[in-house]
């Protein structure tokens, strides 16, 4: 933690104060007071700790604090809190839009998402996970670290619109027994008990286990289905989440693990499934090892190192029509399975204290990626098995010189070399200029792309063909941005953006009528920014964003003009209150969309929702209570969803609520 102490002198002099004296101040303040004075800091901009301030790119910083007083269940709910995002549910995945981008049915590849510096996102669909497939609990989240526009230049593959970087607790802030429950609508009910420790010998370490079970809607309406049970879908909404998170370190080494299992039942009969029939589920499990290193070498080098192995795996189930006539529906299965492993390795020096340099390179071999399907006829029916390992190398150099103390020059470029298509080289420069105290501008420019996942290249079955011709998305950004702090409680930012994107991967039918994927399509979002931000001592705080975000698709397929689920206007508010000295807090969230188009031009109206959270800390000793309620109105609203369901729009969750105790041993 950095501090930042104001008066600490004597009057009309520049005086040092002693440490005693600081460590009398500090222990002087109260906890929100700690917090205001921390400098934020952004770790997954340019793969170090500097200030927010600093980093060449548009950085917002959840708390810890942010996701308790404000009830925020997954990193889904987290990103629709932070300005110029958004996440659509179709009731089977979430899926993160960023400025206006966000196609229906896409998988997320778009967004980098990684925990503490790992990568989440699969080789297969290139998954960004954020609902209950994310595999760490919320509760062990120190910081969410957003980074928006292209990080290809240091992290490769996916980091094409944003990067987000979900930064665990240690087990010294765990430090100590913890077990937290919750109870919430639809017979939904969760558990998680945590260990953490750091000893005088500097060993560190940290396990946590969650639990969570859920029935899910009894009845959900589509009437799309009105000849099948009236529309009505019965008892196929619940699911099941289990974690496990740990983490051991001593000194320079460090091991980190995680597991997540999702499994997730569907009611809403996509891909032409039996409607009102189970089983029909998704189940995604992901889990992932690493190994890392760093230390500092001496005369300003630094060496990072890491090396990880990988899983994901995703089974699926759902009832079709049957060609046989004694059976009326026959069971059918999706397996795929990849497991991954590679390694980096970064060095870096600072030279005369304004001049910073990097260089690094990763690897990473996927030799397991298989894709199968059957029919559960009698004999079995194998649909798919397709296999497509593949490997990628990627180096990159990024140079940060501080050409006086008020200006700085970054600039990083990275070259990729993947088996599945080839090499690509991308770059970012940018000009970080503080003309005045307190005044921060940004010039920033940045190159991205994203490769065909194994789903999109290779996956062939009646009806789809894969097309292992394809080539990346490319991405080319602009963007202005000027950040201001007036006085010690407000923080205000403002931005113009450009995202000029080419190449994008668009499903079209072919002469034959199969759905194929290709290079088709042209995407320009561009826009503006502006967030007002305040925060006092005691825990009072403010929060107001808008994006406009003008977004215009040239297809040679469908012509000019608005892709799907593109809303032109984002608008957030957030308030919190201490009711209570610093135990009992009151926060309010508003989140509004404009309106949005469906993959059929038909128009879904926009929307704000409320959401309204009781938080309080020791009023009993090591307790802490929460009670939450989600779209506090009951506003009824729906998301657009891709082509593959027979709903142009699934209709969202109305009021519901959740109550958490977490105790501290």
């Amino acid at each position: 933690m950095s501090l930042a102490l104001c008066g600490a002198g004597t009057s009309g002099q520049n005086v040092e104060p002693s440490t005693n004296a600081v460590l009398q101040q500090l222990k002087k303040l109260s906890l929100e007071e700690l917090m205001e004075l921390k400098v934020a800091t952004v770790y997954a901009a340019s793969k170090r700790e500097q200030k927010t301030t600093e980093a060449p790119a548009s950085v917002s910083i959840v708390t810890s604090d942010d996701i308790q007083k404000f009830g925020h269940r997954t990193l889904a709910d987290v990103l629709r809190s932070v300005r110029g995002f958004y996440v659509t549910y179709d009731r089977s995945y979430s899926y993160i839009g960023v400025r206006g981008v966000s196609r229906p049915g896409d998988y997320g590849g778009r967004v980098l998402v990684l925990i503490n510096g790992h990568r989440l996102n699969d080789p297969i669909y290139n998954e960004a996970f954020n609902g209950g497939e994310f595999p760490l609990d919320m509760d062990l989240v120190d910081r969410v670290e957003v980074v928006r526009g292209p990080g290809h230049s240091l992290y490769g593959d996916n980091a094409f619109l944003a990067v987000i970087n979900v930064v665990p607790k240690t087990g010294a802030q765990v430090n100590g027994w913890e077990a937290s429950t919750t109870a919430a609508s639809y017979d939904t009910y969760s558990g998680r008990l945590s260990y953490g420790t750091r000893t005088k010998a500097g060993l560190e370490f940290l396990l946590s286990g969650t639990f969570l079970d859920s029935g899910g809607h009894d009845r959900l309406h589509y009437s799309e289905f009105a000849d099948v049970n009236n529309g009505v879908a019965e008892h196929l909404d619940g699911e099941t989440v289990k974690q496990l998170f740990a983490a051991l370190s001593y000194h320079d080494f460090s091991l980190s693990g995680f597991f997540g299992e999702r499994h997730k039942d569907v009611p809403t009969a996509e891909y032409e499934a039996v409607f009102n029939q189970g089983p029909n589920f998704n189940r995604d499990q992901r889990w992932g090892l690493e190994a890392k290193f760093e230390r500092d070498l001496g005369d300003d080098w630094h060496l990072l190192s890491r090396l990880f192995l990988d899983r994901y795996e995703y089974r699926g189930a759902g009832p079709y029509e049957s060609e046989d006539p004694a059976d009326p529906w026959v069971l059918n299965r999706d397996l795929e399975e990849t497991w991954f492993w590679g390694a980096e390795a970064e060095v870096s020096r600072t030279f005369f204290n304004h001049h910073q340099l990097a260089l690094g390179v990763d690897f990473r071999h996927d030799p397991e990626v298989r894709q199968r399907n059957w029919d559960y006829y009698d004999p079995v029916v194998l649909n798919v098995d397709a296999q497509s390992p593949t490997h990628e190398v990627g180096v990159y150099l990024q140079d940060e010189f501080a050409v006086r103390t008020n200006l700085t020059l970054s600039a990083a470029v990275r070259y990729d070399y993947f088996s599945s298509f080839g090499s690509t080289v991308n770059p970012r420069a940018g000009v970080i200029y503080q003309p005045v105290r307190d005044t921060t501008l940004k010039f920033l420019y940045a190159q991205a792309f994203r490769s065909p996942n194994a789903y999109e290249r290779d996956y062939t079955i009646a009806g789809y063909v894969g097309n292992p011709r394809l080539q990346p998305e490319r991405n080319q950004s602009y963007e202005l941005i000027w950040e201001q702090a007036v006085g010690r409680h407000w923080r205000t930012s403002a931005s113009l953006f450009l995202h000029d994107m080419t190449d994008f991967i668009t499903p079209v039918q072919d002469d034959l009528g199969n759905f194929t994927f290709a290079n088709l399509d042209a995407v320009r979002s561009r826009g503006a920014e502006v967030e007002v931000e305040g925060r006092w001592a005691r825990g009072l705080s403010t929060r107001f964003s808008y994006t406009f975000a003008d977004v215009q698709e040239r297809s040679p397929v469908t012509g000019p003009g608005t892709p799907a689920n593109s809303p032109r206007h984002l608008a957030k508010a957030a308030l919190s209150i201490p009711l209570y000295q610093e135990k009992i807090f009151a926060s309010l969230e508003l989140q509004g969309l404009s309106s949005r188009l469906t993959v059929q031009d038909d128009e879904m109206p926009g929307f704000v929702t409320a959401n309204l959270t009781l938080f309080s800390r020791e009023l009993i000793k090591n307790l802490e209570i929460s009670a939450s309620l989600y779209n506090v109105f009951d506003r009824r609203y729906r998301d657009p969803v891709a082509g593959d369901f027979r709903q142009p729009a699934i209709e969202q969750d109305g009021r519901t609520f959740r109550v958490k105790l977490t105790y501290r041993f």
